[in-house]
């Protein structure tokens, strides 16, 4: 949601997904994102309940290869959804968005300590430097973890910009939201959790994991997910600026010359 809130920060734009079967258009844009997707392969050894989306990173990163390959081959082959597709050159212009590994942690939390969660980070995280160094070439950045620091980018500039978007430090001080560690959706102790929708039987009372009154005043939906108010905050603030790294809007750090907003792209 963040990055179609986004894109309609920058202008009337919305990015179809990439499986979208139905009269897609996607000279603007693709999405490639998946519900429940994560950066590690959803394997058995990884992650011992499974997963929801079996679209991770590196999957969509092979789709989002399979779009780069279609201008071309289209044009040659004459097909009539040529006009659908990106240039070629819209690729070395584009905005790229990466918002990715909230699963890979919450379906760690679910099965492991802390420790053994902290210990997966740095796994994590390579995943995500191998994608951003070979796979969006020729961005040359590689991601590392620093716990003494929020920064986690070492960066190596070739003409390209890379900025980063830090908003977990900013969302404990959002203003105009209750508690911030308080979830609309589902019931939540230090003892047990009732997810969204779900209901569970604890100490021989029945809880039920209902919604709050006013999503709006509430910054975490379910405890995964943010509300849609929170969404467009953070996703104003990260065009804008605010909660990236260096401090400067996305539309400036796109190219020198003239900006062009159609071109976006979500992995």
């Amino acid at each position: 949601m963040r990055v179609e809130l986004a894109a309609m920060e920058l202008g009337p734009l919305f990015l179809h997904p990439y499986l979208d079967s139905i009269g897609p258009n996607f000279r603007g844009g693709a999405n490639f994102a998946s519900g429940g997707s994560t950066i590690r392969p959803q394997n058995n050894k990884t992650f011992t309940h499974g997963g929801a989306s079996p679209f991770f990173l590196d999957f969509q990163l092979y789709q989002f290869t399979e779009l780069k390959q279609k201008p071309n081959q289209s044009i040659n082959e004459g097909y009539w959804f040529a006009g659908m597709l990106p240039r070629m050159e819209d690729f070395a212009n584009a905005l790229y968005t990466i918002d990715i590994g909230q699963n890979d942690l919450s379906l760690a939390f679910s099965t492991m300590t802390n420790d053994q969660v902290r210990d997966t980070i740095p796994d994590i995280l390579a995943g995500l430097s191998l994608v951003v160094k070979v796979k969006l070439n020729p961005f040359e950045y590689t991601v590392t973890y620093q716990t003494k620091t929020a920064k986690s980018l070492d960066r190596h500039r070739n003409g390209k910009s890379l900025h980063q978007a830090d908003r977990m430090s900013q969302v404990q001080n959002m203003q105009g939201f209750v508690d911030p560690f308080k979830i609309c959706c589902g019931h939540a102790t230090v003892d047990h959790i009732v997810y969204c929708g779900h209901e569970k039987l604890v100490n021989g009372t029945k809880i039920r994991g209902t919604s709050c009154s006013d999503p709006s005043t509430y910054i975490s939906w379910d405890g995964a997910h943010y509300t849609h108010r929170a969404n467009e905050l953070i996703a104003r603030q990260v065009i804008h600026g605010s909660l990236s790294d260096p401090q400067i809007p996305l539309f400036i750090g796109l190219q020198p010359g003239p900006l062009e907003y159609s071109h976006l792209v979500h992995v």
